[in-house]
């Protein structure tokens, strides 16, 4: 079974970061929750432009996705953005996704 890492939680503050600003990112609580809302939320983003490399494909619509895929997820995406923050998916897709559940976190 995966275990949530340190560098797990420096990947997802890094996408909350980019997302919300370092502020928001610094408050919220890295556990198994808030990496599956990253994950759904990364997914979406995905599925709302066929042209954004960086986010995976779900592998089902349908089923939820272990913490093991979870965790694949943020660490690639996360890595990506620490490589190249200035590589974002379109702003149109974060609003829509990213903003509408902000208060998720909290």
């Amino acid at each position: 079974m995966d275990a949530i890492t340190d560098e797990d939680v420096n990947y997802a503050r890094e996408i909350l970061s980019v997302m919300y600003g370092d502020q928001f990112a610094q408050t919220v609580d890295i556990n198994e929750y808030s990496l599956g809302l990253i994950a759904e939320m990364l997914i979406e983003t995905g599925k709302c432009s066929d042209d954004i490399d960086l986010v995976p494909k779900t592998p089902g619509y349908f089923v939820k996705p272990g913490l093991k895929y979870v965790l694949k997820i943020v660490r690639q995406v996360g890595k990506e953005i620490m490589l190249d923050p200035a590589k974002k998916s379109y702003l149109m897709c974060d609003r829509v996704i990213f903003r509408s559940r902000q208060a998720a976190f909290i």
